[in-house]
């Protein structure tokens, strides 16, 4: 099993980016779902959007698309063993 840790504001110290997906198709439906919440409306005294919109567009233009969310995962599991390359 292996577990995927979604990039945030809150731990975005020494988070290193593994897997990417591209979410351009749905960034709309992403926005909308986001702003649900008070923190995605401004409410709370920090830009969470903006934050959150910028590292979508930053994490997009690492593997050429529009918008993509970027996940991390325990670096232990990054390791492979492989019987041939």
């Amino acid at each position: 099993m292996r577990l995927y840790y979604a990039e945030n504001w809150e731990d975005a110290e020494n988070f290193r980016p593994f897997v990417y997906v591209d979410i351009s198709e749905v960034f709309t439906d992403w926005e909308r779902a986001f702003k649900c919440f008070a923190i995605g409306r401004g409410e709370g005294g920090f830009p969470y959007w903006d934050w959150y919109q910028a590292r979508t567009r930053l994490r997009g233009i690492d593997i050429g698309v529009p918008y993509a969310r970027a996940f991390a995962i325990d670096e232990w599991r990054m390791r492979q063993r492989q019987e041939t390359l």
